[in-house]
C-alpha cells in the first residue's frame, strides 16, 4: 500500500535547532576550557570529569575526544588513548592535535614506523605549519638514525636537524591568535 506521506515532509533544520546545536558546542567548549585549567593544575580527576561533561554536551566533539585521549595517555592507558585519538581523527580528519597525539602514542607503544608515517603525512599535508608535529618528526628521525649504519645515519641526522630547526622556527613565529579564527 502507498503511504500518504510525502518525501518533502522530512524534518528541516530550524533556527532553533541550529541555536541549540551552537549552545551545545559552546557548553562543550566551556567544559574543555575548564578541563584544560584542571590539567594545568595537575588535577587530572577533575579534568576527566570536565571532559565527560563536555562530551555529554557534544558527544561528537573531536576536541573533547582528543583531550580524553590525552588524559588516558597521561595515565598510561595507551589502548584507550589510541581509540580516542582514532575517533577524533575519524570525526575531523584535519585535527592536527589528535593526529600528532596518535603518533606519539604509537611511538610509546614501540610502533615507530607507524608514528613516523603518521608524522610525515601530517607535516606534508594540513599540519605543515604545526611545530609540535615537526618536533616529533625530528625526534623520531633522530632516534631511528642512532640505530642505523653510518651512511644512513648521516642523512637521517641531517633530516632530524632540519625538522627540529623548522619546529623551532615555527614556534618562534606563531601569532598570538591563530590565523584559523579569521573567516571571510
Amino acid at each position: 500500500m502507498h503511504s500518504n506521506r510525502s518525501v518533502y515532509s522530512t524534518a528541516v533544520a530550524t533556527r532553533q535547532s541550529h541555536q541549540r546545536a551552537q549552545a551545545r558546542r559552546a557548553l562543550c567548549s566551556l567544559w574543555l576550557a575548564t578541563g584544560t585549567a584542571f590539567v594545568a593544575l595537575q588535577r587530572l580527576d577533575e579534568a576527566g570529569s570536565a571532559v565527560a561533561e563536555a562530551l555529554a554536551a557534544w558527544p561528537e566533539s573531536p576536541e573533547a575526544l582528543t583531550m580524553r585521549g590525552q588524559l588516558a595517555a597521561a595515565e598510561g592507558q595507551h589502548v584507550m588513548a589510541l581509540n580516542e585519538f582514532h575517533a577524533a581523527v575519524a570525526l575531523e580528519a584535519n585535527n592536527i592535535r589528535a593526529a600528532v597525539a596518535l603518533a606519539c602514542v604509537e611511538h610509546e607503544l614501540g610502533r615507530r614506523d607507524v608514528a613516523l608515517g603518521l608524522l610525515k603525512n601530517i607535516t606534508r599535508a594540513h599540519g605543515w605549519c604545526d611545530p609540535e608535529a615537526w618536533y616529533w618528526l625530528g625526534r623520531l628521525e633522530h632516534e631511528l638514525a642512532l640505530e642505523c649504519d653510518s651512511d644512513a645515519r648521516t642523512q637521517m641526522l641531517r633530516r632530524a636537524l632540519k625538522y627540529s630547526s623548522y619546529a623551532l622556527e615555527l614556534e618562534s613565529s606563531q601569532p598570538v591568535r591563530p590565523f584559523s579564527i579569521l573567516r571571510p
